[in-house]
């Protein structure tokens, strides 16, 4: 009991308003307000394995805040794409304000990388807690991103950044 896919199946068989407590009781303590009648339909009409991504997902910390009220810095970093293994080298945007890593949608489009869908959209938030206007990440890509001597594959959701790529 209590792991994602026990829930993703009382979602399903227990009735509304049992529903809810149980995913409000699931779901981290500051992504609350996304719990409803609506969510639960929506995770409902999902097939079950990801009906459990989503359920992890809703369990960790509100992933994306757009905006920064912290400390930021540019660095030079080399991405990789996984699937052509061609590089490049850009100025990424290091945000202590931000909670999640993404890179923009124009960028990825000019690069090739390829998409990968999300289950179920990931709220974006600014930094005032509000939702974002440009809506939620649908999508997130992976690649290989070397700073110095140090390289990790990320998993980077796909958003407008406007002027930054990443």
């Amino acid at each position: 009991p209590w792991t994602a896919a026990w829930i993703a199946e009382r979602l399903r068989d227990q009735k509304e308003e049992r529903s809810i407590g149980i995913l409000s009781s699931w779901t981290h303590k500051k992504r609350g307000l996304e719990v409803n009648a609506d969510l639960i339909k929506e995770l409902n009409a999902l097939p079950i394995h990801e009906t459990v991504l989503a359920l992890e997902e809703l369990k960790k910390p509100k992933q994306f805040i757009r905006g920064t009220q912290g400390n930021q810095m540019n660095i030079t970093c080399r991405l990789t794409n996984l699937a052509s293994h061609q590089s490049t080298t850009i100025e990424a945007l290091l945000d202590s304000g931000c909670t999640g890593s993404c890179i923009d949608n124009k960028f990825v489009e000019e690069q090739g990388y390829e998409r990968q869908r999300i289950p179920r959209p990931i709220p974006v938030y600014n930094a005032d807690g509000t939702l974002n206007r440009d809506g939620s990440i649908k999508e997130f890509v992976e690649i290989l991103v070397e700073i110095n001597n140090h390289a990790e594959r990320l998993q980077l959701a796909v958003t407008n950044l406007g002027t930054g790529r990443m």
